[in-house]
């Protein structure tokens, strides 16, 4: 985007609070083990860079990408030997802008942590979890994300990450009636956030159902929110829905596989570190038995994380609004309004299972490993895009994506 080409911006009040930690930060390398692109209007700017010290690298370290170029993806960065940046200075500070000046960084490392989507000509504005400080914006603020329109946003640089005219097609036409409710029901804490998931999860069913009749979506949200504020019934029949064991054990399995099966391609020793205290905390090893491992996560479930969630479910709640607002749930991609919120419920379940190894692992939960584990998660995980979609091609193999399985996912 060039110029202003947007009405206005939409904004969780979260980013008026945040600024760069700079060499306090405690994982400062932004790029850490990802593919940073340089737009063609930075690259010819380090063309003419004469500074005896950044000249060499810069030549060394921006380089063509021969599989894809645009204005946007001219260049890109190299970095060193396990993912890291070759422009970190001794203080740990980025030495292209200590040395030139805030205007040479990049797009993306102009931006980041900060997210940018373009909806019917407002521009809206997250940040990412991938960066410790906007993490603990987010998560740890027990009251629930507000949001602000203000005019003018001057951090994202016309970043424009992902663009919709819902005007565009009977599927967009749903998204912010869709999202609105979506957001609406994760915030309303009359229910815990099981009993909201499984409620969103019978409603997008619902709505998968009817794929090829998109009018019937207005009914059914209408049908929702009033059943919505009948908190009784709702808690009652929700009651009913049994857990089920044995699909814990099927996805602390999923997750094992797939780290082994990207041995190597996954970078950023933190959240190694919290794969590490997963499988400990579970005692896991290759001859162990998986009803003894299952044993050790129910116990560890009822003592440890059972009780942290009563007085810290805001902690997931934030994480899942955040998402829903960043990830343009449940217009993501070109999967289905369930699979998109299916998506969602991947990550949920993902990060849930590692927090209880690793809360056996620590024999407690702590603000500090939650962000932890969720920075790391964002940072390494989210942005292993091969590694995603291989989780989600598993979970629907295994039919995780059917709504008894999402349920037995939710309710432990």
């Amino acid at each position: 985007m060039s110029g202003k080409e947007y009405q206005s911006v939409l904004i969780p009040k979260y980013l008026h609070d945040f600024s760069c930690q700079g060499s306090q930060c405690e994982d400062c390398c932004c790029c850490f083990g990802w593919i940073v692109s340089i737009d063609q209007k930075t690259s010819d700017k380090y063309l003419k860079v004469t500074d005896p010290e950044l000249k060499p690298l810069l030549e060394e370290y921006i380089v063509k990408d021969d599989q894809c170029q645009t204005n946007s993806h001219y260049k890109i960065l190299k970095t060193l030997e396990g993912g890291r940046c070759p422009f970190l200075n001794e203080n740990k500070l980025c030495n292209i802008q200590c040395k030139l000046g805030e205007d040479y960084l990049s797009e993306i490392c102009s931006v980041f942590p900060r997210h940018a989507n373009l909806i019917d000509g407002v521009l809206e504005g997250s940040g990412t979890l991938g960066c410790p400080e906007m993490a603990r914006l987010i998560l740890l603020n027990p009251q629930t994300i507000e949001f602000d329109h203000i005019d003018e946003w001057p951090h994202i640089h016309y970043l424009i990450l992902s663009s919709i005219d819902t005007k565009s097609s009977p599927v967009t036409k749903y998204f912010w009636p869709l999202r609105i409710f979506t957001i609406k029901v994760l915030q309303d804490r009359s229910y815990t956030l099981w009993e909201r998931l499984m409620f969103l999860s019978i409603f997008y069913n619902r709505t998968h159902q009817v794929s090829n009749n998109y009018k019937e979506i207005e009914n059914f949200i209408d049908e929702y929110d009033r059943l919505l504020s009948d908190c009784n019934t709702v808690k009652n029949i929700l009651s009913g829905i049994p857990a089920a064991n044995h699909i814990q054990v099927k996805l602390i399995k999923s997750i094992i596989d797939l780290r082994y099966l990207h041995k190597g391609q996954i970078y950023g020793s933190r959240y190694l570190e919290c794969y590490n205290e997963f499988l400990m905390g579970l005692n896991f090893s290759d001859g162990r038995n998986w009803d003894d491992i299952l044993c050790d996560f129910d116990k560890t479930l009822q003592d440890i994380v059972k009780p942290w969630l009563e007085k810290n479910e805001y902690i997931f709640e934030n994480y899942l609004v955040n998402y829903v607002f960043k990830e343009l749930v449940p217009l993501r991609n070109d999967s289905t309004f369930f699979e998109s919120f299916c998506m969602m419920i991947l990550h949920y379940a993902y990060v849930s299972l590692l927090l209880v190894g690793i809360a056996a692992y620590h024999k407690g939960i702590t603000d500090e490993i939650i962000i932890k584990l969720f920075q790391s998660f964002s940072r390494t995980v989210e942005h292993t895009p091969s590694y995603i979609n291989d989780i989600y091609t598993l979970f629907k193999r295994e039919d995780f994506f059917q709504l008894p399985y999402i349920a037995a996912i939710i309710k432990n």
